[in-house]
Order: C-alpha cells, then structure tokens, then sequence
C-alpha cells in the first residue's frame, strides 16, 4: 500500500495568532494540535462566542463583501480566490484557523454550533471488516458544525446550502469534512430539506464552482502523483480516510489496516426540518438559525449513514446533535477553516 499524506505540506507554517479566548496559544500551530480535543473545542468555542455579530449584523448581509464576492465569480486570475493556485490551499492546509489574509470566498456568510457526533451502530465493508477510525462504534466525538449557503440567494444563484464539520480529536489535526446536497442549489429556502453528502452528482456545466474546483483537483492529482481516474478522489467526491485513520483519543490507525466508506451521508432529523416553524421564512438563514427554538443543545440535528460506494445500501451509524444554539461571529465568517480532505490510499500497481 501507498499512504499519501499530502495534508501535511504546510504543517510548519504558523500564521493564526488571534486571541480572543482564554488562552493565547496560537490556533495555527503544531502545539495547538497536541492539545485535547476538550481544550481545543473551548479555545476555539470561545473565540466565536467573543466575536459574536450583533442582531443587526446577523439579519443582514454586509452589503460590500457580498458584491465582492459576485465580482469574483468574473474573473479567475491567480489572486482571485475562486483560482486554482488559491483553491489548492482549502486541501492542502493543516489547521483549524485560515492562513493570514486569506478570504472566504465560498459560503462567507455562516453560523456556527457545538455538536458531537455518536457512533452507535458498527458498519462493514462487502468483506464484513469493520470500517475504522472514526467510523468504530462508540466513538464519540466533540466538534463544530458551520452552517451556509455557498453564495446568498439571488437572480444570479440559488439557495445552496452546505454543512462544514470540523471533529477535534486529541492530539491530532482535526478530522474535517464539507457537506452538501447539490452545487446547483435548490427551489427551496429550508436548509434541511435535503440530505448531505461529499459524493455530488454532476452539476450544470456552466456551475462556476464546480469548474474551479476541477481545474484545483486536476492540478493537485499530478502533482501528488494520484491517477486521474482515482474515483476517491474527484471533483465532486472527497475521500474519508482522514476520518478512518484516527480514534478521537488521537490513537492513529496503521495504513494497511484504514478501511472507509466511500460515502457518509446526514440524514436531517424531524426537528431540523421543522426549525422554521412559527418564523418569518423570509428572513436570512443566519437570523432563522438563531431564532429557532427547535435548534437548541441537545437536539438531533442528522442520523448519519455511510456507503462503500455511491450506489451501495446506506447503513446506519449514529448521529450528530447539538451541544449549542448557533452563533453567527466574525470568526466562524473569517478565520474557521474547513479543510477539503484528498488524503488517500492506494494500491501499487
């Protein structure tokens, strides 16, 4: 077997030094990593709370960045963030916090929550062997869930909602994952309408994210020698064997012995669903989201399934559930990163 561990390019490049939580010790370094995954999860928890937006700021979108943004769908160079070279870092980062400087660009406008994810049900590949690391029955995982939509509801794009997950793991880089139903979008404004997952169908050809991010992928395969063809890993597909190769205690899993799914997919829970009830719908999703008293710490938000391949029977294996309302803060808008995972294994040939 091959292990590529391409997530660790930029490991020894420290940039986040904020410090609006307890404790001054840089998000963005390898010692903020040894840390506990409780320790961790409060630093950063407490970063949100500190840069929390006011009401007003939560209702409306902040007008000049919004139109930045549309710009920037116009014009790929390599300083524009919708570019390649720019996109290449959403992969190749190892680190909870943005690189200095570094925009937003996709799904800008967001609100965060505390969740912990719960395996409860033990799930098998076609040979009968267990699916590891994360995916082992009793895991049980702190984290946060960042929700948005990939651009603010307009005439030029529908409502595209999409989940990043980030799960904190003791002395170990966070198991990061991105979520969606659709790079098109929806007709729809409930954000919990459909199911997420990393394995997406073909959007429309004209669908600019989608053409930025192949032309990412293509240039990132041929350098880290990964074959053009390798399903794990395309423009529409990210891999798990991040989240299969770690125990949240930090204990890492051998490269031989990593078996993943190659689908996870968050089934929203009868309470997601409902979260607008008794709310005006027209409102932003910020505001919806923390308005909603169905949205609270202790509630259901997914029944999390996984797939050995796209066309596979789901299987069932636990659950995701609030450990906090959702904030909408400077921080989760402009420094939480959710790191595109390509790590993979491959066979000799």
């Amino acid at each position: 077997m091959k292990y590529l561990n391409v997530m660790a390019l930029l490991g020894a490049f420290v940039f986040s030094t904020i410090g609006f939580g307890q404790d001054s010790l840089a998000v963005n370094s390898d010692e903020f990593v040894a840390q506990s995954a409780n320790f961790k999860l409060e630093r950063i928890w407490s970063d949100i709370v500190a840069t929390q937006l006011s009401e007003a700021d939560t209702l409306e979108y902040n007008a000049d960045k919004l139109s930045e943004l549309k710009l920037a769908l116009l014009k790929l160079t390599p300083v524009n963030p919708f570019h390649r070279s720019y996109l290449r870092r959403t992969f190749e980062w190892n680190y909870d916090y943005m690189p200095e400087g570094r925009k937003k660009p996709i799904h800008p406008f967001g609100s965060t929550a505390q969740v912990v994810f719960e395996v409860t049900k033990q799930s098998v590949n076609s040979k009968g062997e267990a699916y590891t690391g994360l995916f082992e029955v009793g895991s049980i995982v702190q984290g946060l869930s960042r929700l948005s939509l990939a651009m603010p509801p307009s005439e030029d794009f529908k409502f595209t909602p999409g989940m990043g997950l980030k799960l904190l793991v003791d002395g170990h880089k966070s198991v990061d994952l991105v979520v969606m139903w659709s790079l098109d979008g929806q007709d729809s404004n409930n954000f919990f309408e459909h199911s997420f997952n990393q394995h997406l169908d073909t959007p429309s050809a004209s669908n600019p994210l989608a053409i930025s991010f192949e032309r990412a992928i293509k240039k990132l395969k041929k350098d880290h020698h990964i074959k053009d063809g390798d399903e794990f890993f395309t423009k529409l597909h990210l891999p798990l064997f991040d989240m299969a190769a770690v125990k949240n205690n930090g204990e890492q899993i051998l490269a031989q012995n990593i078996r993943a799914p190659q689908v996870i997919e968050f089934r929203p829970s009868d309470e997601a669903k409902n979260y607008q009830e008794g709310l005006a719908s027209d409102q932003n999703l910020r505001a919806l989201l923390a308005q909603s008293t169905r949205l609270k710490a202790g509630t259901k938000l997914y029944d999390v399934y996984v797939k050995e391949t796209k066309n596979s029977e789901a299987q069932f294996i636990g659950t995701l559930s609030l450990a906090s309302g959702f904030i909408a803060s400077s921080v989760g808008d402009e420094k939480l990163m959710m790191v595109h995972s390509f790590r993979v294994i491959l066979d000799n040939d």
